[in-house]
């Protein structure tokens, strides 16, 4: 029992190393905006689980964005997202996830409070796409 304890408290506190660390570089997100056409890009930071910037689209007009740090995928503000609202939430509770409230759309993302199986609250940022979440982190 003591080495089950011992070894989960270690994949806990991997996965949260994990979760903190960033799969690409700040060099590299900015690349990604670059390739998706954004002419200037400001403000790069890591927050709340994404590369977070202001970006100059071609019309000239700047508008929030997000890269996931793992697959590289640009989310922006203007998004039109292809799940509503009420399709998040369904995907959510199928996920395992309880008491999804709160949804929201973004900057490009879906965003909602919920409680994960062992009880915990949780904010969650889901693709606009397909429903998968993105990120997941403790309520604050």
């Amino acid at each position: 029992m003591r080495k089950l304890i011992v070894l989960s408290a270690g994949m806990i506190a991997a996965g949260t190393v994990a979760a903190q660390s960033p799969d690409l570089t700040r060099d590299q997100a900015q690349a990604k905006l670059t390739a998706a056409g954004y002419e200037s890009v400001r403000d790069l930071k890591m927050d709340d689980g994404f590369w977070e910037a202001d970006a100059r689209r071609a019309d000239g007009r700047w508008i929030d964005v997000r890269v996931h740090p793992a697959s590289g995928k640009v989310y922006a503000e203007d998004t039109t997202a292809k799940l509503d609202a009420e399709a998040v939430g369904r995907k959510l509770t199928a996920a395992g996830y309880t008491n999804v409230r709160d949804i929201d759309f973004d900057d490009g993302v879906w965003t909602a409070d919920a409680r994960t199986r062992d009880g915990a609250e949780v904010d969650l940022a889901v693709d606009p796409d397909d429903g998968t979440v993105l990120v997941e982190h403790p309520d604050d």
